[in-house]
């Protein structure tokens, strides 16, 4: 019975920890704003072919695809040192492309000690925002974060190109891909696909982890991979932005009730949890011998879709 009593406790532990602001309505994209200058010109860095499907699949309309507020990041640092944002950058995570993989990787960057995050995490169904867009966040190293908006898509570099056009995983392609028409429209980006040249010389436009890798030699990562279909990808951005003469605005700032006050740096404060989430993830520790993870999915899932009004 002692079991099952916390068994209950950390379900509304979890259920507390969502309603403080880990997970609040989805931004519906409601509020429209002109196109800004360049638009039309970024549309036509990427040849759009009539009645085609870029991704083999019909993609969902653009305002169809909503963004919601998922675990704040540990690792981050606020504003952009003046920087406005120049390049959308694809990351992917690593991890099984799965229903609820956006949710448990955001979840893992919220309480990890490795020194990462990025501003959206995106799955066949969910596109979650974990990094404010006005802040930085650490997804390639060095200053060339103050200018690029980290994208991480649930999957993982060693993806063909097969893979990533399959039903499942076009989907989520054309999640990325809304929201990146979004970005370009928001910082007038252009649809461009960067390799290492461009970044030394800090043009603007789309690019893989793997190119500030060869650039600035920061890191060894090569995601999303030689498979990645970026002339799909980015034509189907491209057909999201000549979708409508408007383009609904990304949301730039959220009241988040667990965003941390005060300075975070690479070297300096660390963004500590939730102290409720830090309770929350010493009691699961202690009874993960008593809790397989089956039941700990269902405890997850359960406090993510209660009645918490």
């Amino acid at each position: 019975m002692a079991a099952v009593r916390t068994k209950r406790i950390v379900k509304r532990m979890i259920a507390a920890a969502l309603v403080a602001g880990m997970s609040s309505p989805a931004f519906a994209f409601e509020n429209t704003l002109p196109p800004l200058p360049g638009t039309e010109a970024m549309a036509e860095t990427i040849e759009i072919i009539e009645n085609t499907l870029p991704l083999g699949i019909q993609c969902p309309s653009l305002t169809d695809h909503a963004v919601t507020e998922g675990p704040v990041s540990r690792w981050w640092r606020p504003g952009r040192d003046g920087n406005i944002p120049t390049q959308i950058v694809i990351h992917t995570t690593e991890s099984d492309r799965e229903v609820g993989g956006a949710f448990n990787v955001a979840s893992w960057l919220s309480r990890t000690d490795y020194r990462a995050s990025a501003h959206f995490v995106v799955d066949v169904e969910e596109t979650l925002i974990t990094v404010d867009l006005e802040d930085t966040a650490w997804g390639v190293g060095g200053p060339q974060n103050n200018s690029g908006v980290q994208i991480e898509l649930v999957g993982a570099a060693s993806s063909t190109r097969e893979d990533w056009l399959s039903p499942s995983a076009a989907y989520q392609l054309c999640r990325a891909a809304a929201l990146t028409a979004q970005i370009a429209q928001v910082y007038d980006i252009p649809l461009r696909l960067l390799e290492a040249p461009g970044l030394l010389v800090g043009t603007a436009g789309v690019v893989g982890h793997y190119a500030y890798s060869e650039a600035f030699g920061l890191s060894t990562h090569t995601d999303p991979g030689p498979g990645f279909p970026w002339d799909a990808f980015l034509a189907q951005a491209a057909s999201y932005l000549t979708e409508a003469a408007v383009v609904p605005q990304l949301p730039l700032d959220r009241i988040v009730s667990n965003k941390p006050s005060g300075p975070v740096s690479e070297n300096d404060t660390k963004n500590e949890p939730l102290p409720e989430l830090s309770e929350l993830y010493r009691i699961l520790d202690e009874l993960e011998a008593d809790i397989s993870e089956e039941k700990l999915n269902m405890l997850d899932f359960t406090a993510r879709n209660s009645d918490t009004s």
